[in-house]
């Protein structure tokens, strides 16, 4: 079983939200976000 990490920030000056997410290996169905969000894919 691999080892999910996964950590979440906050930054009050900016005012997002920083997500990272390790060692998921999960489907996502398509869908949309009502606001901007970057995301990278290391693999997969």
């Amino acid at each position: 079983m691999k080892k999910e990490i996964r950590t979440i920030v906050y930054d009050e000056e900016l005012r997002i939200e920083a997500y990272r997410f390790e060692g998921i290996a999960q489907p996502l169905p398509n869908h949309f976000h009502e606001h901007y969000v970057i995301g990278f894919v290391e693999k997969g």
